[in-house]
């Protein structure tokens, strides 16, 4: 409810009447006067609504302001959710061409002893007679095929 007042319609007509150049009667006075009233009540209503919860935010110490107890983890998971994927994606790339290398490096090597041992018992049994033969078949058994 609207308080009982009156106001003064002379001033109200006269600043209409100099700032858009419009002569209003009383009854337009009257509502225009309501209108101003209770558009001037609704603004102080929102402002104070706004400036609360300005405050709730500059107050909030933990959704928009750096954890100062986990600075480090909060800036890990910002980076996870903007880059996360391909982080994940580059380290699972790497381990597995990385397993894949060693494997291939592996089976080099057995390979190569494999055909470094051949090439020594051919090159004995071309060579030298049939005990020296049998003595490096001792010491040096033959590689197992897979």
């Amino acid at each position: 409810m609207m308080p009982s007042y009156k106001f003064d319609y002379k001033k109200l007509r006269s600043e209409i009447f100099l700032r858009y150049d419009i002569e209003l009667d009383e009854t337009s006075l009257s509502i225009l006067h309501i209108l101003l009233v209770e558009t001037k009540a609704e603004l102080l209503k929102n402002t104070r609504s706004i400036n609360e919860a300005t405050e709730k935010i500059n107050d909030n110490t933990t959704s928009l302001q750096v954890d100062s107890q986990h600075p480090r983890w909060q800036a890990f998971w910002f980076g996870m959710g903007k880059l996360g994927f391909s982080i994940i994606f580059s380290v699972t790339l790497l381990f597995m061409l990385g397993f894949v290398y060693t494997v291939q490096k592996k089976e080099n090597e057995q390979i190569n002893q494999e055909w470094l041992w051949y090439k020594t018992y051919y090159e004995l049994s071309q060579t030298h007679k049939a005990t020296a033969v049998k003595e490096f078949l001792k010491d040096n058994p033959p590689p197992k095929e897979k």
